[in-house]
């Protein structure tokens, strides 16, 4: 194990105390006014409620949520200005301290860039940095590399980085998509002609179906993060922020071997669910307003207004008739908590993760939620996951509603998916870590792993 940097060290001793000096001081509040601190919790608590029920509940709810939580803000108000000015000042340091536990902690736990090998497997000398900026050196390619690239993709993220000319500067034959244009097409007769690389630059969608005519030629795949949210750009560890330094990995890229799921016959790269997400992607106007479809959903169904999903399955527990979720991704994924909800540490586990969650009401499911921001869901009721390595799932209907990918899709049912090990390879850049290598500052993780590089 590389040994962490002062910098890294002297970082995560500055999170670390800065949190127990913020423990200090919430301690100094509650024992100067133990109860006023129990006046001020237990509103923080009735406002997390009462934007629970705004969020899910029904219109009468809603409005009674708006008036409690009106209420509340007003008494918080009244306690804030009748505390001790001391525990005012307490409170302020706690809130500053943390953000300071918070920045240094990040900057401990983002591990250092590998170095990159002594040789290049290209036969083309390597650019001097990560970025894709510079042009490489003259001379004869001695490989034909592809880059298809989506403009339309993340509101033109492409055309905003300028991707297309970086690649063609770095000696890469780009094809911009246009309107009707068919993607595995392209990707097809690339193949065909004779490309030794396969790059796309687009969302998770468009890369799945890239990396199936990658995987079909037995090409390497390159991922040029430019779409919305770039799932699958995070768990390789790629710079969502800085799409063109993607581009290197086609002049000097190392080799990662990962698997892959399927489904009906189609490459899943990160996930595919069932039951709620599936049903609000193919709600009318997701794509413009995402979270008022999602909680349309959710509310019609805890509501009694829309009928349980009726998916059918095997568990470890037995056999299941319905649920609200059914989530399975390509490897585990890991929840921790809201800096960064969840993500995979490895892409070549060889397992398919299952996720069922099924609330019985609105308190499960508010149960639920707070267990995922805490990182510990399966503490309420309404939970459960495992591993395997096929899984296949049932519905009364001949077709079968499921998002994979974020990408709205029917299969007919029964639904099959598997798990194909090392079934991908992809090239990232050099320097580009194993594993995610961050983990939330807060977590159990995170303040493990602050402690161990202070050892």
């Amino acid at each position: 194990m590389t040994k962490p940097s002062n910098d890294r060290r002297l970082a995560a001793a500055t999170a670390l105390l800065a949190m127990l000096l913020a423990i200090i001081s919430v301690i100094r509040i509650i024992v100067a006014d133990p109860w006023g601190w129990l006046g001020v919790t237990g509103v923080f608590i009735l406002l997390l409620a009462t934007l629970y029920w705004y969020a899910f509940g029904r219109s009468h709810q809603r409005l009674l949520a708006a008036l409690v939580g009106l209420g509340a803000l007003v008494l918080l108000g009244h306690l804030l200005s009748t505390a001790p000015v001391s525990n005012l000042w307490n409170a302020l340091s706690a809130l500053v301290l943390l953000g300071i536990a918070w920045l240094a902690g990040r900057q401990a736990l983002t591990a250092e860039p590998v170095p990159p090998p002594a040789t290049v497997p290209s036969a083309q000398p390597a650019a001097q940095s990560g970025s894709a900026s510079a042009a490489p050196p003259g001379g004869v390619r001695s490989k034909r590399m592809t880059l298809l690239v989506n403009p339309k993709s993340g509101g033109g993220k492409a055309e905003k980085f300028n991707i297309a000319d970086q690649a063609r500067a770095l000696g890469i034959e780009v094809r911009v998509l246009k309107k009707g244009d068919d993607l595995q097409a392209l990707a097809r007769e690339a193949a065909k002609s004779g490309t030794e690389v396969l790059g796309m630059g687009g969302g998770d969608g468009s890369l799945a179906l890239v990396a199936s005519i990658a995987m079909e030629y037995g090409l390497p795949f390159i991922c040029v993060p430019v779409g919305t949210r770039n799932h699958f750009a995070m768990d390789m560890n790629l710079d969502r922020n800085d799409p063109a330094a993607a581009l290197a990995a086609f002049n000097s890229g190392e080799e990662r071997v990962i698997d892959v799921a399927t489904i009906g016959g189609h490459v899943v790269l990160n996930n595919a669910s069932f039951g709620v997400y599936a049903a609000t992607i193919n709600e009318p106007g997701y794509r413009e307003a995402k979270a008022s479809a999602f909680r349309n959903v959710i509310t019609s169904v805890l509501n009694g207004e829309r009928e349980p999903f009726d998916l059918c399955f095997d568990t470890p527990l037995g056999r299941r008739q319905q649920a609200f979720i059914v989530f399975v991704g390509n490897n585990p994924y890991e929840f921790i908590g809201l800096e960064d909800f969840g993500g995979r540490a490895r892409l070549d586990r060889g397992q398919l993760q299952i996720t069922v969650i099924e609330p019985d009401d609105h308190d499960s499911l508010a149960k639920l939620a707070q267990g995922m921001i805490i990182g510990n869901p399966d503490f309420a009721n309404g939970f459960q996951q495992w591993t395997t390595t096929d899984f296949e799932i049932d519905a009364s209907t001949d077709m079968l509603d499921v998002g994979v990918d974020g990408e709205a899709m029917s299969f007919a049912t029964p639904v099959k998916m598997r798990i194909q090990p090392k079934a991908l390879r992809v090239l990232v850049p050099p320097g580009t870590p194993l594993e995610r290598p961050n983990p939330a500052v807060f977590s159990p993780e995170g303040l493990q792993k602050l402690g161990e590089l202070l050892r």
